[in-house]
């Protein structure tokens, strides 16, 4: 596993944390777990190719006769790229067996039989399936993270919804119980006012 590129730390500690939660701790996990792993096994995959294909281009000859030259260039799969000699000049493809023979595709054909060979670096597998494995087992890991994240997401929404049965506010609730409370207060108000008048007229009576 490669060394992690980014670190968190604290502002006066030179030591990086070791976070335990979190999408930032998610992040740093999948960076140097899951993607480290894939990319490990496509640069494994893009160089055990360019090496095959070098080394069987570079005993072939061109057209001009000319031969020695590699068919990619770089060394993984970030890397990889056809020989800009050859795309410049396609007649300097080293396809002949033999220097003067044209027609002679020997080492064509053995570059075409690649796709067909399996190789120990491979688990013994072509570059094709090596490569569809690859592709297969990342879209495995895909399905099963969105499918946890959206299991995850319905139990927080369960959870939030129970929460807020228990202890949320309603707004229309909350409402009614506002016009209850001032009805019951006009109510006391016009009791108020009864009973005053009522005392005024024993008063004016005496």
């Amino acid at each position: 596993m490669p060394a992690p590129m980014v670190a968190m730390r604290a502002a006066t500690a030179a030591t990086p944390l070791t976070l335990t939660g979190g999408s930032v701790a998610g992040a740093i996990d999948v960076r140097d777990g899951a993607v480290a792993q894939l990319q490990s096994e496509l640069d494994t995959l893009a160089g055990l190719l360019i090496s095959e294909v070098n080394a069987l281009h570079a005993t072939g000859f061109s057209l001009t006769g000319s031969t020695g030259e590699n068919f990619f260039t770089g060394t993984d799969a970030a890397s990889i790229a056809v020989n800009t000699t050859l795309t410049g000049n396609p007649s300097l493809i080293q396809a002949s067996g033999a220097a003067g023979e044209p027609g002679n595709n020997t080492v064509a054909l053995a570059l075409a039989q690649l796709a067909g060979k399996t190789h120990a670096g491979l688990n013994n597998q072509t570059f094709s399936q090596s490569f569809a494995q690859t592709v297969a087992s990342l879209g495995q890991s895909l399905s099963s993270a969105n499918g946890a994240l959206a299991d995850q997401q319905m139990v927080q929404e369960m959870l939030n919804q129970q929460r807020s049965a228990i202890s949320g506010v309603s707004i229309d609730e909350e409402m009614a119980n506002l016009s209850v409370y001032q009805r019951a207060y006009q109510a006391s108000a016009r009791v108020m006012v009864v009973v005053d008048e009522m005392l005024q007229t024993l008063i004016n009576i005496r």
